[in-house]
């Protein structure tokens, strides 16, 4: 099975991230999520660039406030810690490049919804983290890109993350964020997102090698006779990868 850790889709001028884990994750004993990954997430939904000022604001509905002092440490970046009552006030949030949803579920206010989707469709960044919907749509997200969640506050211990051929080719990743660890805490099927959203990465419980763990299976040592730099040798390296991939050594 796939499940969803990190996708985005946009809406207006906005963007938006699903993160159903949380980037602080210490307190569910997983881990601290690598504040290069963070940096780059709230880059990406602010639609700010490298060396800017990222202001975002951090709600907790209901959960554990998960985020934090991870993101209080990431470069660049100042987080103020808001209520749930500081979403009922349209000014409150156009002041921020981004709003972090800590517990996302269906009891939210229509005043809060409202404002939210206005808020990302001016251009605001929203990040949903740490969903509290268990085997239900998340209403706020139905008439925007909507998600089904199976379960929600279920760590799932078996298979990697891994990142899809989307997640490869969008402006969030980078070579290095291959094989980070990305604790899973809600269990959205990567069926059970529509299609307006991107999957960038996934937990696949079906795999038990972490992506990037690369295992050199030969050495081939071959004369420099036979190559066209006299007097040296080359190395190939044959490796195998998790998905039944094929490493192909060219020479000239």
């Amino acid at each position: 099975m796939r499940y969803v850790t990190i996708a985005t889709t946009e809406y207006g001028k906005g963007r938006i991230v699903l993160f159903p884990s949380r980037f602080d994750n210490v307190n569910t004993a997983g881990n601290l999520l690598n504040p290069e990954l963070t940096r780059s997430i709230l880059e990406w939904v602010a639609q700010r660039n490298e060396n800017d000022r990222i202001s975002a604001i951090s709600v907790s509905h209901d959960v554990v406030e998960g985020n934090l002092f991870n993101i209080a440490d990431v470069a660049n970046t100042s987080v103020f810690l808001g209520e749930l009552d500081d979403l009922s006030v349209s000014g409150n949030l156009v002041a921020r490049d981004c709003i972090i949803f800590n517990g996302i579920d269906n009891s939210i206010s229509p005043l809060i919804r409202s404002n939210l989707t206005t808020y990302v469709a001016g251009g605001g960044g929203l990040v949903l983290c740490d969903i509290r919907v268990d085997d239900d749509s998340i209403e706020l997200l139905e008439s925007i890109a909507p998600v089904t969640v199976e379960s929600s506050g279920v760590n799932i211990s078996s298979g990697f993350p891994i990142w899809t051929d989307e997640g490869r080719v969008h402006p969030i990743f980078r070579d290095r964020f291959l094989g980070v660890d990305i604790t899973l805490l809600n269990s959205i099927l990567e069926s059970a997102v529509s299609s307006s959203w991107d999957v960038l990465n996934v937990v696949d419980t079906e795999i038990d090698v972490r992506e990037g763990d690369l295992e050199i299976d030969e050495l081939l040592f071959s004369r420099s006779q036979d190559a066209s730099i006299p007097g040296a040798f080359f190395v190939g390296y044959f490796a195998t990868v998790y998905e039944d991939g094929i490493t192909d050594l060219e020479t000239e």
